[in-house]
């Protein structure tokens, strides 16, 4: 950790940690604590085995979820209010994605809201139904519970699925 502190809060120059399934994550950026807590930065994970970081950060066993090596990198903008991920790029099995994901707690009398738009040469599909099982066990099923409105968008000029591509 290589921080310093600022009037607002923290500025981490570099955050990295090394996890199970030889993966690391790591973030910069800004740190605000107290009533208007939020960070504003960038944040990067690889993997070479996700299926065991993802049993490890859930506490659960292993699933037979197979997953190619995974890297994921975006900006982020975050507070108790939701978080923003503008740039987000997945990359996993020789495709990659990039594009915008959002989550905005619900409040006030308006809904929460989760919203991905992710585009690329070749859409995966199995790659991405793998990633959301790594994910959540359930993917998408807490949604309701959140009383969140829901929209996802993922564009492609091709699709893969069962090892077919198509376009």
């Amino acid at each position: 950790l290589d921080a310093e502190t600022t009037a607002v809060g923290w500025r981490i120059r570099t955050f990295s940690v090394a996890a199970p399934g030889r993966s690391t994550f790591s973030l910069t950026g800004d740190l605000s604590p107290g009533a208007r807590a939020g960070f504003e930065g960038t944040v990067a994970l690889s993997s070479e085995q996700p299926t065991t970081l993802a049993a490890w950060w859930r506490g659960a066993p292993r699933s037979g979820v197979a997953a190619q090596p995974l890297s994921v990198d975006a900006t982020v903008s975050a507070t108790a209010g939701g978080v923003r991920l503008p740039s987000l790029r997945i990359a996993s099995g020789g495709t990659a994605l990039s594009g915008d994901f959002g989550w905005r707690r619900a409040g006030d009398g308006t809904p929460g809201r989760f919203e991905v738009d992710l585009g690329g040469p070749v859409v995966d599909l199995d790659a991405l139904a793998a990633l959301a099982r790594l994910v959540a066990r359930e993917p998408l099923a807490g949604l309701a519970d959140l009383g969140a409105e829901a929209s996802v968008k993922i564009a492609g000029d091709k699709v893969r699925i069962g090892g077919v591509e198509g376009g």
